[in-house]
C-alpha cells in the first residue's frame, strides 16, 4: 500500500482503525487476565505479543516524537471533545500536527 498516495481523510481512518483494533485486544487482555486471577485458572491463552511487553501500538509509540504522541492520544485514544487543540493551537497548526503525527505513525506501521 503506498501510504504517501492516501488522502489525508483515508489516512485518518487507517490511525482510527488501528488504534480501535488496539483497544479492543487491550480490553480483551485485560478481561482475560481478571477472569485469570479471579479462578486460578492457567489455562486461559494470552496472545504471546500481549504477554512480552509493549504491543506493536505502543513499541511505534515509543519511537514517535512527544508532539506526535500527545496528538495521537488526544485524537484517537482519549475521549476528547472536538475542538480539544483549540485550548493548545489555531486550527492551521493543529493540522499541521494532526497531519505529521499520522505520517509519522503511518510510516513506522508500514515501515
Amino acid at each position: 500500500m503506498e501510504i504517501q498516495k492516501l488522502k489525508f481523510k483515508e489516512k485518518r481512518n487507517l490511525v482510527e482503525s488501528i488504534v480501535s483494533v488496539y483497544k479492543k485486544i487491550k480490553f480483551s487482555s485485560e478481561l482475560e487476565l481478571n477472569l485469570q486471577k479471579h479462578k486460578n485458572e492457567t489455562q486461559i491463552k494470552i496472545p504471546k505479543e500481549l504477554n512480552s511487553g509493549l504491543s506493536a501500538f505502543e513499541r511505534i509509540m515509543s519511537f514517535l516524537q512527544p508532539i506526535d504522541v500527545f496528538v495521537i492520544k488526544k485524537e484517537f485514544l482519549e475521549d476528547s471533545p472536538k475542538n480539544w487543540f483549540q485550548e493548545h493551537w489555531s486550527k492551521s497548526t493543529y493540522y499541521k500536527y494532526v497531519t505529521t503525527a499520522i505520517d509519522n505513525f503511518l510510516f513506522y506501521f508500514y515501515g
